[in-house]
């Protein structure tokens, strides 16, 4: 595999791939949000205010030493978790903006959109992302057809190979994940692969965060 050179991620762009599989940009969202509320609680976890389970509990003298460690490691965990998706988004190749590879992704996932959603998946402005789909359009990735529902709009829909494109990035970026993982000494290689439940389980909340 070649060496990539490094990309400044944005705030309203990510990466994501297959079908039925919740994109990389949506994961990424969620471990952000994670890890600004862990944060937040870590800040506050020295007054009864803030935690609201301990409220609930009336526990006068605040959170014991275990909800502390446990805290902890969740903001640990959440910290790790959000720069390994940086990371691993930027030593993906830098064929398309990420902000394209993330409107193909969504295509891939939720099927044909008027462009009004697309910029409001991407969070962008409309003007911007029809610039966007005209050059994805131009480059074969995704076409226009005609709305069902309404004769007067369009939608854009993901052609073959759009979806190809979407498919082989996923997998360099799989690829590329899988080798450390399998470098990995084998008691920690272990220990990963026997969370892959909880990973998963991640995955359809970040899904559900993104619909």
């Amino acid at each position: 595999m070649n060496e990539t050179t490094q990309a400044k991620a944005t705030a309203h762009t990510a990466l994501g791939c297959r079908k039925a599989v919740v994109m990389e940009s949506e994961a990424m969202k969620y471990i952000d949000t994670l890890y600004r509320s862990s944060m937040q609680c870590r800040e506050g976890s020295n007054t009864l205010g803030s935690m609201s389970e301990v409220r609930e509990r009336g526990a006068a003298d605040g959170p014991s030493s275990t909800e502390k460690n446990e805290l902890g490691s969740v903001v640990e965990t959440a910290d790790v978790l959000y720069s390994l998706m940086s990371d691993f988004l930027r030593q993906l190749p830098r064929d398309l903006s990420l902000t394209a590879s993330s409107t193909l992704s969504t295509l891939n996932r939720r099927g044909p959109q008027r462009i009004t959603a697309l910029a409001a998946a991407q969070g962008v402005t409309q003007p911007s992302m029809t610039s966007l789909v005209a050059s994805l359009e131009k480059g074969g990735m995704v076409t226009r057809r005609h709305d069902p529902a309404d004769a007067r709009a369009s939608l854009i829909e993901l052609t073959d190979k759009g979806a190809e494109y979407v498919l082989e990035r996923r997998g360099r970026g799989t690829d590329r994940i899988g080798g450390y993982i399998r470098d990995l000494p084998e008691a920690q290689r272990t220990a990963l692969l026997a969370a892959f439940p909880a990973l998963r389980t991640l995955e359809e909340l970040a899904r559900e965060k993104a619909l």
